[in-house]
């Protein structure tokens, strides 16, 4: 199901099960509100994004169930004022930003995107940020608020590298300089258990992420190990302040 060029809109109380793809898509929309929602899909099923998001302003997502063989939910570029509140994802790939920059896009652009008092539970990828290599434009001005994971691999990623199926961009055409600028993103009380032993990943550009703040942060491993997850940057800058597993590689 898809909405192209709609205004003050409201998608309610539907169950969308098993889409060939995307299962519900707004493009060049604004003010729409999507609550008590359920999508299900099966967790091996590729591309069946939940709620894909493009070019659009002032969505409201609530009280949402997704589980899909992809990104729960996918904002993409050219949106901002984008609310996630009270949803619950997995499995999946995850509450995403991006993937930006596809093919040397220079204007991908995402900003003010809130994500609150959700779950995400059993996917693959928490709370995820992904751009292309030799891109351009900036992901900005994001906040994650009370966000639980149950079992969940890759919790907090920022991957500035991204590159699926191996179709990456050739490294004599691009420069890591070249990059969707990520700035003033903040996770803040992110709990729960996690899946392997990484906690936190910021793969950002050579240009850097800056404006990273991480509070009150509660990671422990799904498997009942007492080993404390890792945290792992590269061009990552910001601050920390009360954080378990502890971000020692960010840069001030």
């Amino acid at each position: 199901m898809g909405f192209f060029a709609c205004t003050n809109m409201l998608v309610k109380g539907i169950h969308l099960i098993n889409s060939p793809r995307s299962h519900l898509g707004f493009k060049s929309c604004s003010n729409a509100n999507v609550t008590g929602v359920q999508i299900s899909a099966p967790e091996l099923s590729p591309n069946t994004d939940g709620i894909d998001i493009g070019s659009s302003d002032h969505i409201y997502i609530t009280d949402t169930h997704i589980s899909a063989g992809d990104d729960c939910i996918a904002v993409e570029s050219g949106s901002s004022h984008i609310y996630i509140t009270r949803v619950t994802c997995g499995p999946g790939h995850g509450i995403s930003i991006g993937s930006l920059g596809l093919n040397g896009d220079k204007n991908a652009t995402v900003e003010e995107v809130h994500v609150k008092d959700s779950i995400i539970n059993s996917a693959s990828n928490g709370l995820r940020i992904k751009t292309w290599k030799g891109a351009g434009g900036y992901a900005r001005h994001i906040s994650y608020n009370n966000v639980t994971f149950d079992a969940t691999s890759n919790p907090i990623i920022i991957d500035q590298h991204y590159c699926p199926h191996k179709k990456c961009p050739s490294s004599s055409t691009t420069k890591d300089s070249n990059a969707v600028k990520i700035s003033d993103v903040s996770f803040t009380d992110i709990k729960g258990t996690i899946k392997g032993n990484v906690g936190v990943m910021l793969n950002c550009s050579i240009g850097g992420c800056t404006g990273l703040v991480f509070k009150d942060i509660n990671l422990t491993r799904a498997d009942g190990s007492n080993d404390i997850p890792l945290s792992k940057c590269s061009n990552a800058y910001g601050e920390v302040h009360n954080a378990q597993p502890p971000i020692t590689c960010l840069l001030p």
